[in-house]
């Protein structure tokens, strides 16, 4: 008698492909694995998602890469060894990408990964790996930027991740990869130092309203803040933030104590900031951009000429129509208030 649920259906379930109202959460599929594993007997796929669904619960509950990374030592080794793959092998090898040994590694199994994923380019999952593939060596790569001794690599980790990274954003599109478009995206800006970047991947996340994934968008940048600030924390960062933050602050005619309320940073801290004493963290900006509603990018540039547009900006043909539509009062208050605005950035 054959067990009711085939090695396709739980690995499905497994990469959240496909729900199923018998299998609710990740303790649930583990059971699930073992009694298919007691019921055919020893199976190295089986075995390597079991192992995956143990990773997956030391970086989530934990917090724990290094041991994470320990525990995937048998799939990265068959992954280096093994040269024809299957489906279900390149779906369990592409998670094992992101936590080999160095990038150069990773860089050699996703190579093999791809050539490999060719035979299934007709298959409806194939998208989804391909980017997942690039996506995860270009997670492994910026790893390696902050953690690694790189000696005299930078410049092809560089390249490597580029390429990667990029490709992955290039499927998301394609594909209306919404849920990974934005942590691509704040990837590419961690690497590069590109605020406007992370702030992209932000905005982008917040447009899908999923909280999960912008809560691993906010562990990325709170994982390699400290690492990016000792980049940027010289003396023309910290003016411009400082100048920045007051000027939008001022605008938006808010006290420190009303941006602390909602920022959840203290008074003195945020004041320390604005009299250019402190350089906050990328997690503090982006909740004082959130703030003073404001791009992340507007708060950290200090070139005269960028636009001060709010997330929400208008169209000029649709300011026009509505401006049409208001009453002689409205629209003198509005006229006003634009005068006043453009005043204040001449100032």
């Amino acid at each position: 008698m054959e067990y009711k649920h085939t090695k396709e259906e739980l690995l499905d379930i497994f990469f959240g492909v496909n729900s199923n109202a018998e299998i609710e959460d990740d303790i649930d599929i583990r059971k699930k694995l073992e009694e298919y594993k007691q019921h055919n007997g020893y199976d190295i796929q089986i075995e390597d998602t079991l192992l995956l669904s143990k990773m997956s619960q030391l970086e989530s509950k934990f917090d724990n890469f290094e041991k994470a990374t320990e525990l995937l030592k048998p799939i990265i080794a068959r992954a280096n060894d093994q040269d024809d793959l299957d489906l279900i092998d390149i779906r369990i090898m592409t998670v094992a990408v992101g936590h080999t040994k160095d990038f150069r590694q990773s860089c050699y199994i996703a190579s093999k990964l791809l050539k490999n994923l060719k035979k299934y380019k007709d298959h409806p999952r194939c998208p989804r790996i391909k980017m997942s593939i690039h996506s995860n060596v270009s997670y492994k790569s910026l790893r390696a930027k902050y953690f690694e001794d790189l000696e005299n690599s930078y410049e092809y980790l560089k390249k490597e991740f580029l390429i990667h990274i990029d490709a992955a954003i290039e499927l998301c599109k394609k594909n209306k990869f919404n849920d990974m478009i934005g942590i691509n995206y704040i990837r590419k800006g961690l690497f590069l130092l590109e605020f406007d970047l992370i702030d992209k991947g932000l905005n982008l996340i917040k447009k899908t309203g999923n909280s999960a994934i912008y809560d691993m968008a906010m562990n990325d940048i709170n994982e390699y803040e400290k690492y990016i600030k000792f980049y940027t924390t010289g003396d023309h960062l910290k003016s411009t933030i400082a100048e920045n933050f007051k000027k939008y602050r001022n605008f938006r005619n808010m006290s420190l104590k009303e941006v602390s309320e909602l920022t959840n940073i203290s008074a003195g801290y945020l004041s320390s900031v604005e009299n250019n004493n402190k350089v906050p963290s990328i997690h503090s900006l982006v909740k004082i951009a959130e703030a003073l509603n404001v791009s992340l990018e507007l708060l950290v540039n200090d070139k005269e000429k960028i636009p001060f547009v709010a997330e929400n900006s208008l169209k000029l043909d649709e300011a026009t129509s509505m401006l049409m539509k208001m009453n002689p009062l409205e629209l003198n208050f509005t006229l006003d208030s634009m005068r006043n605005l453009l005043k204040f950035r001449k100032g």
